[in-house]
């Protein structure tokens, strides 16, 4: 039997354990890893664009004694990197430098960084360390050289004189960061050969359901959630979803689960099962010629399920161009409309 002092102890060593930050593993595989990405604004070169990235996944800290302890963060994958857009139509995304996991650091604020081109160099830097007698903060720096594809990476920017005096925010080269994540931030995160952070957390079906309905994850994570339940074919589990979604009496939740989600789990392999085309899924899965064939026979355009959701929407929520182009031929301004109210 323990004694009072040895349940104290025993309740010190957990505290400790935890501010330590030494998580066991069995809890590390049901945490919900989260997310941190930012961009920098981009830099032309031609049609092509230069831009730099800082991808993160962690377990974030947990509250031990309100206001008073809280485990730190945990790191379980960090990205910094340089990426070009290129292609005719900007769709080809090449990462040309990368610091890797042991440098790039925990904190990194792309969104203040500054630029600057000096012959066929580019320039980053951005804010990333401090200096404790100065008191001030340490800036990192980037040289690009368009030449030779080279970069050099330098932890402290104030070294190089000239050219850290000449960064600026409003550089002539720069393109806004929201222009530049036109182009790049479509794409999945297999194009930018970076993790999902379903890898890092549970891919326990109940754990999925959960992050799904509470929406405790970013788009891509429940995205991915839900690719794995319907990869697994639980159909039971994406069942019980739907159903959790027809309780919601929140009308703003509803339009957002109506429009989108329920249309995903609906369209998923295991609950569509063998079943025929209909015009519908033919929206969704961009297949035009069996779209086609449904307007020829006389179907309306504008047909909407019982949701009320248009063949419109199923086109843009299976990511589908070619049947989406072909619904806005049919009327430009009611498909318009429809995306207006979609988004």
């Amino acid at each position: 039997m323990l004694t009072r002092p040895s349940l104290y102890r025993i309740l010190l060593l957990m505290v400790l354990l935890l501010i330590l930050g030494a998580i066991p593993g069995w809890a590390q595989k049901r945490a919900l890893v989260q997310t941190k990405w930012n961009r920098s604004d981009g830099m032309r070169d031609g049609e092509d664009i230069y831009f730099l990235s800082s991808y993160s996944l962690y377990l974030p800290g947990k509250v031990i004694i309100p206001m008073f302890v809280v485990t730190n963060a945990r790191y379980l994958y960090r990205d910094l990197s340089l990426y070009r857009i290129s292609g005719e139509g900007r769709e080809e995304l090449e990462r040309v430098w990368s610091l890797g996991p042991d440098d790039s650091g925990k904190v990194v604020n792309l969104q203040s960084c500054r630029h600057v081109r000096s012959g066929d160099k580019f320039y980053f830097s951005w804010g990333g360390g401090w200096d404790k007698e100065k008191k001030e903060g340490i800036p990192r720096l980037l040289e690009y050289n368009l030449l030779t594809a080279e970069a050099l990476f330098f932890k402290d920017a104030r070294i190089l004189g000239e050219i850290s005096e000449g960064l600026d925010y409003q550089h002539p080269y720069r393109l806004k960061q929201s222009i530049v994540w036109g182009y790049a931030g479509l794409q999945p995160l297999s194009e930018w050969g970076l993790p999902s952070p379903l890898e890092y957390s549970s891919r326990n079906p109940s754990f999925l359901k959960k992050v799904i309905l509470e929406q405790k994850a970013d788009r891509r994570f429940r995205s991915d959630a839900l690719a794995e339940l319907d990869a697994r074919g639980e159909s039971k589990i994406l069942r019980k979803i739907l159903a959790e979604f027809e309780k919601v009496d929140d009308a703003a939740q509803r339009k957002i689960y109506s429009t989108k989600w329920e249309v995903l789990i609906r369209m998923s392999a295991t609950l569509r099962g063998d079943s025929p085309p209909d015009i519908f899924s033919a929206a969704f899965d961009n297949e035009t010629e069996t779209l086609q064939g449904f307007l020829d026979a006389g179907a309306d355009p504008d047909s909407s399920d019982e949701a009320g959701r248009t063949l419109l929407m199923y086109a843009v929520l299976g990511e589908a161009p070619d049947t989406m182009s072909l619904l806005f031929e049919a009327d430009q301004d009611r498909g318009e409309r429809q995306l207006r109210t979609l988004f």
